[in-house]
């Protein structure tokens, strides 16, 4: 070993990095030659991997009016699963896809853009997760889906009849008979489909199945972290000692999740809802949280710094205050139940805002849930003592194991101490269908930007800082406001007086309490509202003025919906921003709302299909050295070097098996590269960089399923004429960066 290493620092004759973060993974940066000098040159930092699985988590608002964006996204399966199973065929020397043959392979002289997946679990979960020790949202309201717990559902199409393929476990299971699939085991709680076109129907069923009679207190975010990522979801709540607490363990949920979720899938979450995340925590304000979900409960106000600046530490509830009667803002009553503060569907809306507290979780739990190799269970989000949201990462997360609790134990400490997996956070994705306009986003074809925003995009959707309460910059569109806002055409204009959100409208009269849109569009077919219709935003407009009569509905007959709409979704939004490369954006309200030709890129939610495809593909496709690497009969005369994260807590190589320690020279030439890359970081907080060994001789045999950890270099494997492979044994941690550098004579 020492030999080896000793002959790869002599000279340096390529250099390509990368950011593995899976069992095995091809790099595509060019091998370039550079002089045998002590400077090390490095390439962009590539964080791709080839998997061979999909896990996909379909979280649809089930709250009313919410049907018609079903139907969008039940006309966009297709669209996804055919591209996902059969991908486009692209020349192999560039350009435009071409059609496949006959026989339904690639012509000569083009290949799939990435290897067909062939083997998915498809989950569909709703948004409605219950009264939360609340008045509201009664879960043993039979006439209503109020509280799923977060499981998945096998509710399909409108009568709601079960799916036979889905099994106990309530997911859909694709497993065709290919090659590929010959030596693996069936799905466990769910019937495998082979036929793309059976899985399409299953999963338009499945879809539709949700309905729009759920919680109108919608909790979207909590109810995937509940199912992927909690590592003890609750039971039931209870507040029979004063404060709201998680009782029990749900072990239905774990053996869902456990057949579900594959260890070494990549996972997409795919969030489609057309208002913003409402869940609130009972646990919070020192377990009073659950009083927000009390609708005749009547919400303190907050200090009269709120309203000027909420994170002035002055901004705070009036409740804590020993005269509140000195303060304007807590003098001042509520004009219930006609003002966004006292209504019971608006209280989530700017909470510190208004109240001077916010019960709400984190956008950072769910971002942290995502990517974090450990979570907190319910003892680290509250510790003992804590009157709000804590958060100490105590146990193994659940997204991130090599292994699933059942739900036939839920102890503690085996709940927590799970075993790692080969999962990593670049394998994670999150897809959000929701309430921004098309036109802040860049869904045309030919736009050079597409499916990407940078930061003035961002800045346009949430403002400069939302986390902090700035908004300046934002778009009128995107503010959450129950009052017209300024800059778009006021409640005396005509219906259609904005192309994007008809116009604003006056919503704190007449028992009539709401937002502003985000965004409407034209429904295919109008419908007559009903008086006490709920999935109906037109019923009882009829005698209204007509600055109270929303912009969806018709000017000449108020009771009849012409228009669709979204609400700003801020908090799905911000956490598709801190999710980075690994979140996706796409409007709600589709840009064009009939097919204007066949395949029309822009008709209901394919931009959205198209857009999660593009970005899953880089993980699907087979991404392969471009040239082959020399061999000594030792192997490549190659280095990998491990980066590994600070909050891991490896302080040396030896922690970790396969890893060594750099020699001096090799770890001089690495830091002082590093830190010409990154000159605002010290010599002493760099992260710890270590050897990951070469196990194997033979570029014919592939070290992919060895349990030694190491890699390999393999020739001719199938996907890639020459690779880099790293065994099962040998998963880099979660986020780690690895640099191949290799020593070939110049």
């Amino acid at each position: 070993m020492s030999i080896r290493r000793a002959r790869r620092i002599a000279a340096l004759g390529c250099v390509v990095v990368c950011a593995l973060a899976a069992t095995e993974g091809c790099l595509t940066r060019p091998v370039g030659l550079i002089d045998p000098t002590t400077k090390i040159s490095f390439t962009n930092v590539l964080k791709q991997s080839t998997v061979d699985k999909v896990d996909l988590l379909v979280v649809v608002d089930n709250s009313s009016s919410m049907g018609d964006k079903q139907a969008y996204l039940r006309e966009a399966v297709p669209d996804l699963v055919k591209r996902l199973v059969q991908p486009a065929c692209l020349p192999e020397g560039g350009g435009a896809a071409v059609a496949r043959g006959g026989d339904g392979e690639c012509p000569a002289g083009s290949k799939p853009e990435f290897n067909a997946v062939h083997d998915m679990h498809i989950g569909v979960i709703s948004s409605s997760l219950g009264a939360r020790l609340g008045n509201m949202c009664d879960p043993n309201d039979k006439r209503y889906h109020n509280d799923d717990r977060g499981h998945l559902l096998n509710r399909a199409g409108a009568d709601e009849h079960a799916q036979a393929v889905m099994g106990a476990s309530s997911y859909l299971a694709f497993l065709p008979p290919v090659a590929e699939n010959a030596s693996k085991p069936q799905p466990s709680g769910a019937t495998a489909i082979v036929d793309p076109s059976a899985l399409v129907a299953a999963f338009q069923d499945a879809v539709i199945g949700v309905h729009q009679n759920g919680c109108g207190i919608e909790s979207q975010l909590e109810s995937f972290y509940r199912f992927l990522v909690q590592p003890d979801p609750y039971d039931s709540l209870d507040a029979s000692s004063g404060v709201g607490a998680w009782v029990g363990v749900d072990s239905a949920l774990l053996k869902q999740r456990h057949d579900f979720l594959r260890p070494d899938s990549l996972v997409l979450v795919l969030d489609l809802t057309d208002e913003n995340d409402s869940e609130i925590d009972v646990r919070a304000l020192g377990g009073q949280g659950d009083l927000f979900m009390n609708s005749a409960w009547q919400p303190p106000h907050g200090t009269s710094q709120c309203g000027a600046d909420a994170s002035d530490p002055a901004c705070v509830s009036c409740s804590i205050l020993p005269d509140p009667s000195r303060d304007a803002s807590c003098a001042a009553p509520w004009s219930k139940p006609t003002e966004w503060g006292f209504d019971a569907n608006l209280r989530h809306v700017h909470m510190k805002e208004k109240y001077g507290v916010d019960p709400q979780y984190p956008i950072s739990r769910y971002a942290h849930g995502l990517s974090s190799l450990k979570v907190p269970n319910r003892d680290g989000e509250y510790p003992t003592g804590a009157h709000r949201y804590v958060g100490n990462d105590t146990c193994t997360n659940p997204l991130f194991a090599g292994q699933l609790p059942d739900g036939s134990s839920v102890d503690p400490e085996a709940l927590c101490n799970l075993p790692r997996g080969p999962r990593t956070a670049d394998m994670v994705y999150f897809a959000h269908i929701g309430g921004v306009p098309s036109a802040l986003l860049h869904d045309a074809p030919d736009d050079p930007k597409r499916g990407k925003l940078d930061e003035l995009d961002w800045k346009r959707i949430l403002g400069n800082d939302p986390e902090k309460f700035d908004l300046s910059g934002i778009d009128p569109h995107m503010v959450e406001s129950f009052s017209p806002r300024a800059g778009l055409p006021g409640p005396q204009s005509a219906s259609n007086a904005d192309a994007i959100s008809g116009r604003e409208s006056i919503t704190d009269a007449s028992g009539r309490v709401d937002l502003q849109y985000a965004c409407t569009f034209a429904l295919p077919q109008p419908r007559t509202c009903a008086d006490g219709d709920l999935t109906c935003d037109c019923a009882g407009a009829i005698g209204r003025p007509s600055a109270q009569v929303p912009s969806v509905c018709d000017p000449k007959s108020p009771n009849v919906q012409s228009h669709a709409k979204a609400y700003p979704t801020v908090r799905e939004l911000l956490l598709a921003k801190k999710m980075g490369d690994q979140g996706i954006v796409s409007s709600i309200c589709p840009a064009h709302v009939t097919e204007q030709s066949p395949g029309d890129p822009l008709y209901g939610y394919r931009p959205a299909m198209t857009a999660i495809v593009d970005r899953l593909k880089s993980q699907l496709a087979a991404q392969c050295l471009p040239r082959p690497l020399a061999q000594d009969g030792a192997g490549a005369p190659c280095q990998v070097i491990e980066e590994l994260p600070a909050n891991l807590g490896i302080v040396k190589c030896s922690d970790q098996p396969g890893l060594v320690a750099l020699s001096a020279q090799s770890q001089k030439q690495y830091d002082a590269q590093r830190l010409r890359d990154n000159p605002s970081v010290a010599a002493k907080d760099l992260p710890l960089a270590c050897e990951l060994v070469q196990i194997g001789s033979d570029p014919k045999a592939s070290c992919a399923n060895a349990s030694e950890p190491g890699w390999c270099y393999v020739e001719n494997d199938g996907a890639c004429a020459q690779a880099i492979r790293f065994s099962k044994g040998g998963t880099p941690p979660n986020n780690a960066k690895l640099s191949l550098q290799c020593l070939e004579a110049l």
